[in-house]
């Protein structure tokens, strides 16, 4: 006779249609079913060719409604398009997802569904059919909680802002658009009606007074489970085949100093797009001393190399949880969404990074930037890092940071004991 406690949890992840939500969705997914649970993916025929073979999990695979939003076949995501029409596209064809995601649902119900939170409709969904509902967003528990207390205390910000409530005083130097404001609000207040927000960090990065606090403030559950990538089984072709091999990229920084590197990651902009930013003759003068890579690159592996001295960041929550998984400094560059907060995390609250002053706050990667940021302010935040005495104790830090997130998601763990606390809570409600 089988022991309800003991049977598989039936588990349904619905990512959103962009590698940026969905790398780090599907590495949670394959945090559960390392751990013998019944996980499937819902994408699109397109997303669903970045999994890998080594994945433990079953895709059902829905038609992207192509034609009804005018893309080309095969078109399916955010990081397949070039600008904020064709985004629109993706989105709207992302809503009309919801029949055939709701019909499958409805036929096969899960114990639960664990759905990015660009699908509020999901709570009717989850509600209807009488089952839990955790949110994913990619979003730092800090981050939520910023967004939170600017909405909830109603402040009219301006630059610079001090965020009103907070376990930290932090001054914002940048004003969040009123656009993105309006559109990501209201995403919060359903996903807050949900039984919990999974999080992709560890819980030492974003502090036990941030937990508390995202606690109290809300009365909802935060469950951090990262960092995830940590756990995947594939790392060098995460997310998309690279454009350079993994072992391409060693190979030349088997031939750099240890710490002697400083690895920048651009937005995901085409091919046309990045050579407009590359000064004349740049890339012919830089050709011995730096290595230029047009196009998806394996970012885990080479962050690992002992080469790699600081990481420049967008402060995307992907790129900065891999820069701190690995124990290296970052130097931020916010430009849009969630970034600005992300930063703060980083050089004001646990200081493992430094800022090159950005200050130009974008409603998403699609627009372009009006300020140029000069190269005395990046230079400086380089040389910061690498030749000073802050540097030094940055760099301590930072290493210690990788270490703990490599515990976090090993037995015994925060994440891990994170992940066997909600697993349990998941079978309770269940029962």
């Amino acid at each position: 006779m089988e022991v309800e406690g003991e049977r598989p949890l039936k588990l349904y992840f619905i990512p959103y249609l962009a590698a940026g939500h969905m790398i780090p969705l599907c590495d949670i997914a394959q945090s559960f079913a390392l751990r013998g649970h019944h996980v499937t993916i819902i994408t699109t025929p397109s997303n669903a060719q970045i999994l890998t073979e080594s994945d433990n999990f079953r895709v059902h695979t829905l038609e992207f409604p192509s034609k009804e939003v005018g893309l080309p076949d095969g078109v399916e995501s955010l990081s397949a398009v070039t600008d904020i029409d064709k985004s629109y596209r993706v989105f709207i064809a992302s809503t009309l997802l919801r029949e055939p995601i709701e019909g499958f649902v409805e036929q096969h119900p899960p114990d639960c569904i664990i759905a990015d939170f660009l699908y509020p409709w999901i709570h009717e969904l989850a509600k209807k059919l009488g089952i839990p509902r955790l949110v994913f967003n990619g979003f730092s528990l800090f981050t939520i909680c910023a967004m939170e207390s600017v909405k909830t205390n109603r402040i009219d910000v301006s630059t610079p802002f001090v965020i009103p409530d907070f376990p930290h005083c932090i001054t914002m130097n940048s004003t969040p658009p009123e656009d993105s404001r309006g559109i990501m609000e209201p995403l919060l207040t359903v996903a807050l009606q949900s039984d919990g927000f999974i999080i992709n960090s560890f819980v030492e990065l974003d502090g036990e007074e941030y937990l508390r606090h995202y606690e109290r403030t809300t009365g909802h559950k935060a469950w951090h489970l990262g960092p995830a990538w940590l756990v995947a089984v594939e790392k060098a072709e995460r997310g998309q085949k690279s454009v350079v091999s993994a072992q391409e990229c060693l190979s030349w920084l088997d031939s750099k100093r240890a710490k002697s590197v400083v690895e920048e990651r651009e937005g995901e902009e085409s091919e046309q797009e990045k050579e407009k930013w590359l000064p004349k003759g740049f890339e012919e003068r830089n050709k011995k001393k730096g290595m230029i890579i047009k196009g998806w690159a394996p970012q885990v592996v080479i962050l690992g190399h002992p080469a790699i001295g600081a990481f420049v960041t967008h402060c995307g929550w992907n790129s900065t949880v891999e820069g701190v998984s690995a124990g290296v400094p970052l130097i931020t560059w916010p430009v849009h969404s969630d970034q600005f907060y992300n930063e703060k995390l980083i050089t004001r609250v646990r200081g493992i990074g430094v800022e090159v002053g950005a200050d130009e706050w974008t409603l998403c990667g699609f627009y372009e930037t009006q300020k140029l940021l000069p190269r005395d302010r990046i230079q400086a935040a380089v040389r910061k890092v690498m030749d000073t005495d802050l540097g030094h104790h940055i760099r301590l830090r930072a290493k210690e940071f990788g270490k703990t997130a490599t515990h976090a998601v090993r037995e015994a763990g925060s994440s891990y004991n994170n992940l066997t606390a909600l697993i349990h809570h998941l079978k309770t409600l269940r029962a």
